[in-house]
């Protein structure tokens, strides 16, 4: 088993093991806050909401400050949570509006970046 795999699946029983939704979330948070790749954490979460729902903690965190948006996105296989996850990536300034298009749909990527605006320009009024 190469090495990336052997982190992600000792990552995977270590989050595991902490039990119900709330805790696992936790301790994906401190796995990230001292593992020295936050997307291998993230990828030992399973997919789907859950994986979702630790991102935008670490995000919120500072914790994915220093990973590169596309490769965070990349992580998701739904088109919905690549959406949701663009836009708080958005609403943090750590993914620029004129880079959605080639990460979303081009009406997706519209979408958001309209959305960006107008929350920008109600926090300068």
């Amino acid at each position: 088993m190469p090495r990336a795999e052997a982190t992600i699946a000792r990552l995977t029983a270590d989050v595991d093991a902490a039990g119900h939704a709330l805790a696992r979330l936790r301790r994906v948070e401190d796995l990230a806050r001292d593992a020295g790749d936050p997307l291998q954490v993230l990828q030992a979460v399973p997919a789907g909401w859950e994986r979702r729902r630790a991102a935008t903690r670490l995000l919120a965190s500072g914790a994915l400050d220093d990973v590169d948006a596309p490769a965070l996105l990349g992580l998701f296989d739904r088109r919905g949570d690549r959406e949701r996850l663009a836009g708080a990536l958005l609403g943090a300034g750590r993914l620029d509006p004129d880079d959605l298009d080639a990460l979303l749909p081009a009406a997706t990527a519209r979408r958001l970046a309209q959305r960006a605006g107008r929350e920008r320009a109600a926090w300068r009024d």
